[in-house]
């Protein structure tokens, strides 16, 4: 397991260092809200999720990426929190909650429809109700009869909030398409 993920530059990228010291609250302070339920730390000093809260955090994460290609305003309004929103690309640009909703609307106002959507490795650093989920992600999109498929690595905040987990912050890296 590589941890941390390194950019290409082999430095951590910069949306998740800020995005985990953003959301670790003081190591002096209690969190004022309950604790996702920790597993004992392993070997490697790690904790885990229990399963029952890894299989919430799993479901929250698909349905980000459901939402965000069905604009689902409804879930992405739950799902994506007012504070300390940012998401990142590949191609360096830092859009805000409310750009990224805006890029959901136009992609199905431009007829986009997700045909299938995997993420076959997903691995997690649990820092009490912060956890980061490192991953790999295809999908394929329709848009006009035309199908395009991508694929990538991400690196993905959930904070968890009044027994909800959200999505504070994402990183994409797009893996360039073979001729």
């Amino acid at each position: 397991m590589r941890l941390p993920i390194a950019t290409r530059s082999g430095s951590t990228p910069l949306v998740l260092v800020l995005a985990v010291l953003v959301f670790l609250p003081p190591p002096h302070r209690a969190s004022a809200q309950p604790s996702a339920a920790l597993e004992p730390v392993g070997a490697n000093g790690q904790r885990a999720l229990d399963d029952r809260s890894r299989a919430e955090l799993l479901a929250a994460r698909e349905q980000v990426w459901r939402a965000w290609f069905a604009f689902d305003s409804v879930q992405l309004e739950r799902l994506l929190p007012r504070d300390n929103f940012i998401a990142a690309g590949s191609d360096s640009v830092w859009r805000t909650r409310e750009q990224t909703i805006a890029g959901s609307r136009a992609f199905v106002q431009a007829g986009g429809r997700l045909v299938s959507i995997e993420f076959p490795r997903t691995e997690m650093q649990v820092f009490g109700d912060v956890v980061v989920i490192y991953t790999t992600f295809r999908y394929t999109t329709e848009r006009g009869g035309q199908q395009n498929t991508a694929a990538g690595n991400a690196v993905e905040v959930f904070v968890r909030r009044n027994g909800v987990w959200q999505n504070p912050s994402w990183y994409l890296d797009f893996i360039p398409e073979r001729s």
